[in-house]
């Protein structure tokens, strides 16, 4: 379970051409989340120098948000930077993620690693769905040095706060990143 809640206050000399009495209400949010997880993971190792790993995940969140944003202040959850409507956002859907991923693993060396996978997710709260493929290689020089090089995608949902609090906002898709590590231990 998480919960949280955020109240402000306006601090700041009148501005957008009306008064507003200091510290008086600006936002305030109650956010809550109840995440439950089922996950299994299998892992196959062969006599040779191959191995595998599976797994899968669910997880669901009974989301309860309400959010209160004032007129006349810029909203947190667009782009806008302008004064705008108030804002007055009660939303508790059940948020549904699923994930299944596989990778090999080859020692084609007792010095060499190379492994290769990928992931795919998929939330029910916009229907969206991303695969995110992975590369890596481990070169053990020595006992006590390794050199290793991975290529890899990974996507995240905005946060289900932001997706939810603008109509519009359930649109938007899982962010995504491509990434180059290379590195020694």
């Amino acid at each position: 379970n998480e919960h949280t809640t955020d109240a402000q206050a306006y601090a700041l000399p009148p501005n957008w051409g009306y008064e507003t009495a200091l510290n008086s209400p600006v936002y305030s949010d109650n956010l809550a989340n109840r995440i439950s997880t089922l996950r299994y993971d299998l892992m196959l190792a062969s006599q040779s120098r191959f191995s595998a790993r599976l797994g899968g995940s669910y997880a669901g969140n009974l989301i309860s948000y309400s959010v209160l944003q004032y007129g006349g202040y810029p909203n947190p959850y667009t782009v806008e930077n302008t004064p705008m409507d108030p804002l007055n956002m009660h939303s508790s859907p059940l948020a549904s993620e699923q994930g299944y991923y596989a990778e090999i693993i080859a020692l084609p060396y007792p010095s060499l690693e190379f492994s290769a996978g990928t992931r795919f997710q998929r939330w029910g709260v916009n229907q969206s769905n991303v695969s995110s493929p992975h590369t890596g290689l481990v070169w053990k020089v020595n006992s006590k040095f390794s050199l290793l090089a991975n290529v890899s995608k990974t996507a995240q949902l905005p946060p289900y706060l932001y997706l939810l609090v603008e109509p519009q906002n359930i649109q938007l898709k899982p962010i995504t990143s491509r990434q180059v590590q290379i590195g020694l231990t």
